[in-house]
């Protein structure tokens, strides 16, 4: 797939696209993600309506809003798992509209979702190098082993232990681990805090704070308005499947008990 970007140069694939940068000629001032006027749902039924926002590379950008508003739609558009009925995507200026989820993640967008996604019988150490040895072969897999427990100090203090014997946040640890072999470009954080104590919520939202410090942008879509908030540099909020405000935080601030329920 040949798309232009608004410099005028070309790019062969979005995987190309997505490692290009600007030095190779997209311009510095081209957002990361693009979401321009999204319709999209589930069969007959509409969940998001002209949806549109950007995500800056590095930055971190949180969806808020309702329950049953359309933010976890959002995500899965973003990642591929659902096609977007109008309007389009943009990678670093390149369109990857109704790309299939796994061409997406190859360009470097990773959906987290929900749920902890580990082996519960296996112990920290053998979840991850099973992931690491698919990706990058057995000669690698040893120093993504160390590059994890660099990024999550917790995870190798608990490398042998079984991954279902973990507390709720460290699970959710374990599944960013292993997601952050290879940085992505964009991290898709979808409720990742859901059916959490406080306590947890905080690790889950420290691990986040780590993997923003390595460079990688995060879209969060997060019930938990103010920890979402405190870690953003800006945010989208969402009613009825329609954006109602989008910008930095502090601006969004002032909508944010307009729309959603206070307490959350």
């Amino acid at each position: 797939m040949a798309t232009a970007t608004g410099s005028g140069t070309t790019v062969s694939s979005p995987e190309a696209g997505a490692t290009a940068g600007a030095g190779a000629g997209v311009r510095a001032t081209t957002p990361l993600l693009a979401v321009e006027h999204i319709d999209a749902g589930y069969g007959p039924f509409r969940s998001l309506f002209d949806v549109s926002f950007t995500i800056e590379e590095g930055a971190a950008t949180a969806i808020l809003g309702p329950n049953g508003c359309g933010k976890t739609t959002t995500a899965r558009v973003v990642t591929g798992l659902v096609k977007p009925t109008a309007g389009r995507l943009l990678l670093d200026g390149v369109d990857i509209t109704g790309l299939p989820a796994w061409r997406i993640a190859r360009a470097g967008i990773i959906h987290a979702p929900e749920g902890r996604s580990v082996f519960a019988s296996l112990t920290v150490e053998e979840n991850l190098a099973l992931t690491f040895v698919a990706q990058l072969g057995k000669k690698e897999s040893p120093r993504a082993l160390q590059r994890a427990y660099e990024l999550f100090p917790r995870l190798g203090e608990r490398r042998k232990q079984q991954a279902g014997t973990l507390s709720g946040g460290e699970q959710r640890m374990l599944s960013l681990a292993r997601v952050m072999v290879n940085p992505p470009r964009l991290l898709v954080a979808d409720e990742l805090s859901l059916g959490l104590a406080p306590i947890i919520v905080d690790e889950v939202f420290q691990t986040l704070e780590t993997v923003k410090s390595t460079g990688t942008s995060i879209l969060i879509v997060e019930q938990h308005v103010q920890r979402a908030l405190a870690l953003a540099d800006h945010a989208v909020l969402i009613s009825k499947g329609s954006v109602v405000a989008s910008g930095p935080v502090e601006e969004i601030r002032a909508h944010v008990d307009e729309i959603i329920p206070s307490g959350l």
